[in-house]
């Protein structure tokens, strides 16, 4: 192509018509033309339309020229078609997992639901089956745990607290199936329940929890979630009140105070959320735990579930501190606990949780409480349970602790409950649980309790030899302080009167026997 010279003058067009009339191999570049003239009509289009398909990159003009034009809504409609019978499709494939399979079906399952999430983040229908898949497949149990471990590995976790962020606000079936998969994911696993909290997904769910408060669904499944993310981790107990869930969670209650999981586990909630921590306890109580709690066993006292949590709760928090007791009197909470022990005879955690909340009602001592439980016929109730569940060592731990405070200097308790035949089932369960400390402890306690003060049933203890079993029991037990404590105590109140020193050297003695033994 021959060089081209640059335009000096204004005579150049006429050049340049002359060089257009003769014959040439090479069209004339575009860019030879000044931008000042506009271009003759006769001039042939076809040189400039090849010489623009032939200019540089940097000459063409903008790529939004090129924009395709808007689909015809025939094309919409098909590709919506398209992407619905994909969607469909895939979510078929989740859908008959309806529970743990067998180990190389597991496999599959987990991989296919990986695989479909990292391939459609931005479904929210197939997020919402796959997370829903994902809950099924990971029961409490060690079937259950063995799915936990295989999705962990996979990166389930990271995508279920991706997808609650990108869709969570804007769709209820991925928040109500996000965080049901969160708590499948961490209830029976430590390092799962850090690794969220440390990376801010508890303020994600309570921020669900309050964006969807209408939704009844979301709210029971974000409730379910915190109580996962409570439990046994006091660092996250720490943090999840920091970051209120205690008030969102009894706003939650109280808004749907008829839908019975929305109630029970919000009561789960608040349950881990006290236990072993009596500072949130406390906090809980005075922010209205304990109306919430009666309010829970008056509207859904005939289910069992709700009423397991209920009287838990009950009890957490009337551990905490004694100066909330009065609360629950208020509420009447007492009157609630008694009709869960007659509504549910044959369950043992109801049985044990009421007769524990009975015992940390009382304490110290609560003369007001000892009446009320004995005037609505609670000593009756708790001998009963002990009666029936005594194979249960939980039940019969509970039960002497409730039975001790009961009667604790208590002349009128102590007559009733020896007449109901609660010292024997006392003096049964510590000879039918040589080898548990805890119900040990709690039975002679028990002892103590019911012989201080009152001839009767100190009487009957010694007859039966309660002071052998006691002996024997320290005599087992003699590495366990607690044991050792109440065990001189119980054998210094059947001690006869007047012969405290030489009790009080009986019970060292008898003390000091094993650490011999011991030693030898």
């Amino acid at each position: 192509m021959p060089q081209q010279t640059a335009v000096t003058s204004q005579s150049e067009p006429e050049k340049v018509s002359d060089q257009r009339h003769q014959p040439t191999s090479q069209p004339i570049p575009y860019e030879t033309q000044p931008a000042s003239q506009p271009v003759e009509v006769e001039r042939p289009q076809q040189p400039h339309v090849q010489q623009k398909a032939e200019e540089p990159k940097q000459l063409q003009k903008p790529s939004k020229a090129k924009k395709r034009r808007p689909r015809s809504r025939k094309a919409r409609k098909a590709a919506a078609q398209a992407f619905r019978a994909a969607t469909q499709t895939a979510i078929e494939s989740l859908q008959p997992i309806k529970g743990p399979l067998t180990p190389s079906k597991n496999a599959q399952a987990i991989q296919t639901i990986l695989s479909l999430v990292d391939a459609h983040r931005n479904n929210e229908e197939l997020l919402a089956e796959a997370f829903r898949a994902i809950d099924v497949l990971c029961p409490p149990w060690n079937e259950g745990d063995q799915n936990v471990g295989r999705l962990s590995k996979g990166g389930a976790l990271g995508m279920v607290l991706d997808a609650l962020e990108a869709h969570g606000k804007g769709s209820a079936e991925v928040a109500h199936y996000g965080c049901a998969a969160l708590r499948a994911l961490c209830r029976r696993t430590l390092p799962n329940r850090l690794a969220v909290v440390q990376r801010g997904g508890h303020d994600l769910v309570i921020l669900l929890l309050r964006h969807h408060a209408d939704d009844a669904n979301v709210v029971a499944q974000a409730s379910a979630a915190l109580w996962a993310l409570a439990f046994k981790s006091r660092e996250n107990q720490v943090v999840l009140v920091k970051a209120g869930a205690i008030e969102t969670v009894l706003k939650a209650m109280a808004a749907h105070p008829a839908d019975a999981d929305v109630v029970r586990n919000g009561l789960g909630a608040l349950r881990l959320l006290a236990c072993n921590n009596r500072q949130n306890g406390l906090l809980i109580a005075k922010k209205g735990g304990v109306g919430a709690v009666a309010s829970a066993l008056r509207l859904h006292g005939v289910r069992v579930d709700v009423t397991k949590e209920a009287v838990a709760s009950i009890w957490v928090m009337a551990t905490a501190d004694d100066s909330v007791h009065s609360l629950f009197a208020k509420e009447g909470v007492l009157e609630a606990l008694l009709k869960a022990m007659t509504a549910f005879p044959d369950d043992t955690a109801i049985q044990s949780n009421c007769c524990g909340a009975l015992r940390a009602l009382i304490i110290p001592r609560n003369a007001d409480i000892q009446a009320s439980v004995a005037a609505l016929g609670g000593l009756e109730l708790v001998i009963e349970s002990m009666a029936r569940h005594s194979e249960s060592a939980e039940v019969c731990k509970q039960g002497c602790g409730a039975l001790r405070y009961l009667g604790l200097r208590n002349s009128t308790n102590q007559q009733r409950i020896l007449e109901l035949g609660g010292v024997d089932l006392v003096l049964g369960a510590l000879n039918h649980f040589p080898d548990d400390a805890l119900v040990t402890r709690q039975a002679i306690g028990a002892i103590h309790g019911l012989a201080g003060g009152h001839e009767n049933s100190r009487k009957m203890i010694l007859q039966v030899g309660g002071t052998q079993m006691i002996e024997l029991a320290l005599a087992q037990h003699n590495k366990d302080s607690a044991i050792r404590k109440e065990a001189r105590a119980a054998l210094e109140a059947l001690a006869p009167l007047g012969s405290g020193s030489s009790s009080n050297s009986s019970s060292s003695s008898s003390s000091r026997r094993p650490r011999k033994g011991r030693s030898k």
